[in-house]
């Protein structure tokens, strides 16, 4: 990449998995940049993200998808660290409960970790999605959920 035309975004997504970035991407719209955010975010990438969001217009809107369990919403946490107006995309209870029949069942020590988030405030916006997964006993991976 040599350049990022940043005045004509409106909209960047960061997306956790490749399958489903590779897929938005190809239908992304050209006021958004879509980026692959990848499972693991070293302090050089956090300052890259940062500068594409303190970069773009002022009315730029920031979201992350990544998988609803406890990996995603940490991965969502620590890049809202460094982009404080980042929104969840497609990571709420609703998913969940339309998802749940492609869940991946969890038993009680991984349930027990997804409650003890709850506790955090950090995730206090993930608390619906948390206590959905924890009722079902379930995590929802990022590809079964649907673009549209």
């Amino acid at each position: 990449i040599t350049q990022i035309k940043m005045e004509r975004i409106k909209r960047i997504v960061f997306i956790e998995n490749k399958p489903t970035f590779e897929e938005y991407a190809l239908s992304a719209k050209p006021h958004e940049l879509v980026v692959h955010h990848g499972r693991f975010c070293n302090a050089l990438k956090l300052k890259f993200y940062q500068s594409l969001a303190v970069n773009a217009e002022r009315e730029v809107e920031c979201y992350f998808w990544g998988d609803l369990d406890a990996s995603g919403l940490f991965l969502f946490v620590q890049l809202a660290a460094v982009i404080s107006e980042l929104k969840p995309y497609k990571m709420g209870a609703r998913e969940v409960a339309d998802y749940a029949h492609m869940g991946l069942h969890q038993e009680k020590l991984y349930t027990e970790k997804l409650s003890s988030l709850l506790e955090n405030s950090s995730y206090k916006q993930f608390k619906p999605a948390i206590e959905k997964m924890l009722e079902l006993k379930i995590t929802i991976e990022q590809a079964v959920v649907s673009l549209d």
